[in-house]
């Protein structure tokens, strides 16, 4: 990755599977991480200048701190580009730049359209139909081809050669969480992507693509990526043929830490901004976002508990010496319990704060059966709170955990859905941000 020259990064993978790192055209240092077995990895890569900073993380983990005056990468190129008489298979996925620095390990998917939400004045499939376009637009690959007026390729893109003056085409898109985004995750940024064509290039339409809404970003005009494309137009330069001829990618305004409903459909527009019969064709659709994971929680758990369910509300109560964390309610193996507990917890007086927390509960001391349960603050399931006061007056656990000012004191979480009767074993762990 990059380039050996002054003033650029590069990467350079040894024969061991560590990782040379070259700043301003001089060997900075070697990563103690290898790639010495199948598998992915996180690369973060620093190109603007630093001193005595991380150049070079693998995984989120430091392993080149260095300093050097750079400047952006002149040659932001991926993959093997010198002569290697050595077999080998290199992936690269996810990829992301971020001119804030480095960013732990993330992700990249692509939003896909799921439904019509809104169809404008002459947007139709080839054939006709004004119903199910999004089925048109969500082929990967693309696979546009001429234009045409035949049904036989209604599935490959939509069309409009009605003339109607800024006329959109709004569709729903997959939602965040079902790109497996939860409140616990950093969302980065998300920008909207269209392909476009047009058969003839006088009086090609205009065109713009934004998003309407989940998050709403101004349309902006259709991009050039041909020395013949008008920047506005839906138009490449040549006419539409089979993908990729003919046709262009435009991307939409990138939006970063956009406040979206992690729940609810992102709503992608492409408009038709010129009223004439002129034709234009679009066949793909999609929003790509990136975000980053919340750091699973690690670390070993507390020694094991047991409970049993009851059909009773009630349970022993006794409190743990103050400063010691540990469970609170019920405090010993062997007591009966509601079939929806309410676990209480000491929380830890040490760590930095904010802090959060997991439970699992499971029929077998090993964790590890089909009853297994795990809880963790911020994923929406059961009720987290911690008491302010220190004397019972609960309020609700934020998804970044129990505030710094709170710790020390109780908290408890309330197990969503019954329990089987049976003994149940607990644990819990923290984890801080």
């Amino acid at each position: 990755m990059g380039s050996n020259q002054a003033g650029d990064a590069a990467l350079w993978l040894k024969s061991s599977g560590a990782l040379d790192l070259y700043l301003d055209g001089s060997l900075a240092g070697t990563s103690a991480t290898t790639f010495s077995s199948p598998g992915w990895h996180w690369v973060g890569v620093r190109s603007v200048t630093g001193t005595s900073v991380p150049f070079l993380q693998i995984d989120g983990v430091d392993q080149v701190v260095a300093t050097a005056t750079m400047t952006l990468l002149s040659a932001p190129w991926l993959g093997c580009v010198l002569s290697e008489s050595s077999a080998l298979d290199i992936y690269f996925d996810d990829v992301i730049t971020d001119s804030a620095g480095l960013i732990g390990p993330s992700k990249v998917d692509m939003a896909m359209p799921i439904s019509d939400n809104a169809t404008g004045t002459g947007w139709q499939k080839p054939g006709g139909s004004t119903t199910n376009l999004y089925t048109s637009v969500d082929n990967v690959p693309p696979n546009g081809v001429a234009d045409s007026t035949s049904a036989t390729y209604a599935e490959n893109q939509i069309r409009n050669a009605t003339a109607a003056a800024s006329s959109n085409y709004d569709v729903n898109l997959e939602t965040y969480t079902t790109l497996g985004i939860t409140s616990q995750d950093t969302l980065l940024s998300v920008m909207p992507v269209v392909v476009t064509a047009a058969p003839v290039a006088t009086q090609a339409k205009a065109g713009k693509v934004g998003n309407a809404s989940n998050p709403a970003i101004t349309t902006i005009d259709l991009a050039a990526n041909s020395s013949n494309a008008t920047a506005t137009n839906f138009w490449n330069g040549t006419a539409a043929g089979t993908f990729a001829t003919g046709w262009k990618v435009s991307p939409g305004t990138l939006t970063t830490s956009p406040s979206v409903t992690l729940g609810s459909s992102p709503v992608m527009r492409i408009t038709q901004v010129t009223s004439s019969t002129r034709i234009a064709d679009v066949c793909f659709m999609g929003l790509v976002v990136a975000w980053t994971p919340k750091p699973p929680v690690t670390g070993s758990f507390p020694v094991n508990s047991v409970i049993k369910r009851t059909q009773t509300p009630t349970f022993k109560a006794d409190a743990l010496s103050a400063g010691i964390w540990g469970w609170i309610d019920p405090p010993a193996d062997g007591v009966t319990m509601a079939k929806q507990p309410v676990l209480t917890f000491k929380t830890p007086t040490h760590p930095t704060y904010p802090c959060t927390f997991q439970i699992q509960l499971d029929t077998v001391n090993t964790f590890n059966s089909g009853d297994l349960r795990t809880y963790t603050v911020g994923d929406g399931v059961g009720t987290w709170e911690y008491d302010s006061t220190g004397s019972g007056n609960w309020v609700s656990m934020p998804s970044t955990g129990v505030p710094d000012a709170y710790k020390g004191k109780s908290a408890r979480f309330t197990v969503p859905t019954d329990l089987t009767n049976t003994t149940w074993y607990r644990r819990f762990r923290y984890s801080v941000k």
